[in-house]
C-alpha cells in the first residue's frame, strides 16, 4: 500500500522492479506525485508441505562468498519471478543477521569468561 495524494492507502497501480531487491511504486492518480521505493519481501507460507532438503551446492551458493551468491541473486532475477528472487535476498540478508548475532555472543562469552576469571 502507497500514500495517496488524498492521505489514503492505496495498492499501487504502477510497480517497477529495480534489481536490488527493490521496486518503485506510484499510486497512479495524479500527474507528478511522490515514487516510492521499498524492499521487496514475502510472507513465508509454512501451510505448504516441507520442501527437499538444499544440495550442498545451493547452500554454498546461497551462504558462501558474495562472488557465489552474485551469480546466483543474478539467475534468480532473470528467472522474471519476483518471488524467487526475493527470497533469496531474504535468505541471505537473514543469514548475515545471524552471523553477526553469532559473533556478538561470542565476544560476550569471552567477556564473560575473562570477568569470572
Amino acid at each position: 500500500m502507497v500514500p495517496s495524494e488524498e492521505g489514503l492507502q492505496v495498492v499501487p497501480r504502477y510497480v517497477h522492479r529495480l534489481g536490488d531487491g527493490k521496486v518503485e511504486m506510484l499510486a497512479g492518480r495524479e500527474a507528478e506525485e511522490l515514487v516510492y521505493v521499498t524492499q521487496l519481501y514475502l510472507t513465508p507460507d509454512y501451510s505448504s508441505p516441507s520442501a527437499e532438503p538444499m544440495p550442498p551446492w545451493f547452500l554454498q551458493l546461497l551462504c558462501g562468498p558474495a562472488a557465489g551468491f552474485n551469480v546466483l541473486a543474478s539467475a534468480s532475477y532473470a528467472r522474471h519471478q519476483w518471488a524467487v528472487h526475493a527470497e533469496v535476498l531474504r535468505y541471505r540478508e537473514n543469514d548475515e543477521e545471524r552471523r553477526v548475532i553469532e559473533t556478538e555472543v561470542a565476544e560476550l562469552t569471552g567477556q564473560l569468561a575473562i570477568l569470572q576469571e
